[in-house]
């Protein structure tokens, strides 16, 4: 009687083994295979932290070039609105009224500030391989002789003509804005913009931006 109970104890033992151990074996599989799966979502993560990470470095190198320019003596910058003014036309009025051609008196410092401008947008380029956006936002008075307000439509054209007399300036003197290195976007905001002179006459003018762009 005892040969037969071995006899039938030993197969019974060998089948539960080798099921448990199936399903150890399904359960390492299924854990290796959510193991794998976390580690290359956490590697990807990863990556495009890194890239993120990257990204951040050369928009603030590029930010650093930027805001350097306003110790050039050139440019006065406005940490608020993000834009810059060139100083020599600060409290200035660089347009008659009405009109849309840069006065004589102010050509050359708008060409002194074009090439410092050149210079940057190429600084940053070899730095960090990326482009930049630059906007030149004309601007208006409020009003054309102190009385009269000027029709916002008016105005809008006005001022987009102020900012394409400097494009056009730096375009006929060599200065190209419009590049592999630069995107120029020429606009006028009448006298909706912001950062605003507090002396009204002193907002025929241009308002000039520079943004860094990711482009990788």
């Amino acid at each position: 009687m005892q040969g037969k109970n071995d006899d039938f104890f030993w197969p019974s033992y060998v089948d539960v083994m080798t099921a448990l151990f199936a399903v150890a074996l399904v359960i390492f599989v299924l854990s290796y295979k959510v193991s794998n799966e976390r580690a290359k979502k956490i590697e990807q993560q990863n990556e495009t932290l890194k890239v993120y990470k990257d990204a951040y470095e050369r928009i603030q190198k590029a930010d650093t070039l930027i805001k350097s320019l306003a110790n050039s003596n050139i440019f006065s910058y406005n940490d608020i609105c993000k834009k810059f003014v060139i100083k020599d036309f600060v409290g200035e009025e660089i347009f008659a009224t009405d009109k849309d051609i840069i006065l004589p008196q102010f050509t050359n410092r708008a060409l002194v500030a074009g090439t410092a401008l050149d210079k940057l947008i190429k600084d940053i380029y070899i730095l960090t391989q990326n482009r930049v956006l630059v906007i030149i936002e004309g601007t208006t008075a409020r009003y054309s002789d102190g009385t009269t307000y000027l029709e916002s439509d008016l105005s809008y054209s006005l001022s987009y003509r102020r900012a394409l007399a400097l494009y056009q300036l730096w375009r006929t003197n060599g200065i190209n804005m419009r590049s592999d290195k630069s995107e120029l976007l020429i606009a006028g905001s009448g006298f909706q913009g912001v950062c605003r002179d507090s002396t009204e006459e002193n907002n025929k003018r241009f308002l000039i931006q520079v943004i860094p762009k990711i482009d990788k």
